[in-house]
This record gives structure tokens, sequence and C-alpha cells, in this order.
């Protein structure tokens, strides 16, 4: 059996240790925590891949999506195409993000159903770039639904 002395002397140490450990483990783990939290992502949401080109996003643009949308920058009025009445969002009050725009031309969105195979994926990329630029700082963040 030990004795007492010992005992305590060890209780002592050890509390000594984790007294001096923690906070270093502490400062380690919150380290660690924002490090995680503010590390970049390499997945941004408005990541606009670097072979796009603006001017031929527009084109496109007028071209495939300016009849049904309305954008000021595009010069577009967004009136519906010749097979429905009515067109769809205007785009002059909502920041569509590159992401977004991809997911809506590529997705199964009332209206996009030939874009697809109307659009080359270069063109998919150029006019998603160029909305996202255009739309950039506008009031109202775009998200993806069917309504």
């Amino acid at each position: 059996m030990r004795p007492a002395t010992s005992f305590s002397h060890g209780y002592r140490e050890t509390v000594t240790r984790l007294r001096f450990a923690l906070p270093g483990g502490a400062a380690l783990l919150i380290g660690a925590t924002v490090a995680i939290i503010f590390w970049p992502s390499s997945k941004s949401s408005s990541a606009t891949p670097p072979t796009t080109s603006l001017a031929n996003g527009r084109v496109v643009y007028r071209r495939a999506c300016g009849q049904c949308h309305e954008l000021a920058d595009a010069r577009s009025a967004g009136f519906g195409g010749s097979a429905k009445a009515d067109g769809g969002p205007s785009f002059d009050h909502l920041d569509v993000s590159y992401d977004v725009s991809v997911g809506a031309i590529t997705g199964s969105f009332t209206g996009h159903e030939t874009l697809m195979t109307d659009l080359s994926w270069q063109e998919i990329q150029d006019v998603s770039a160029y909305l996202a630029n255009a739309t950039r700082g506008n009031p109202i963040v775009a998200k993806l639904i069917d309504g």
C-alpha cells in the first residue's frame, strides 16, 4: 500500500500538469476550429471557370435566355418564348450566382427543356459567368426553385 504522501504528491503533480496542459490544448482546439471555419473553400458557390467569355455569354443570353428573362444589361425585355405567353423571372433585381445559373440551365425547370440540347457546355459556362457578373450586387439572392 502506498503512503498518503505519495498519493497526494502524485495527485498534485497530475492536477498541475492538467492545469498547464488544458490552456494549451484549448488554444489548439480553438485555433483548429477557427482554421476549419475560415479556411478558403475550393468549392465556392460563385466560382467562375477561368475559361469563360463574358462577351460570348452576353450573345448566348440574348439568343437563349433574353426572350423569357428580362435583363437590362443584355437589353432583353423577357416577354416569353414563342411557345408560352409569359416570360420567366426578371434578373434585374436578382443576384444570380454562377452555380445557380448552371443548375437552372441543366436542371429540369419549366421552359428549360431544350436548353441542354440547344447549348454547348462552353455556352452554358459562358452565359452563366455573364449572368453572375451582370447581376452581382442585386438585392435579392436567387435560389433554385421551380414555381
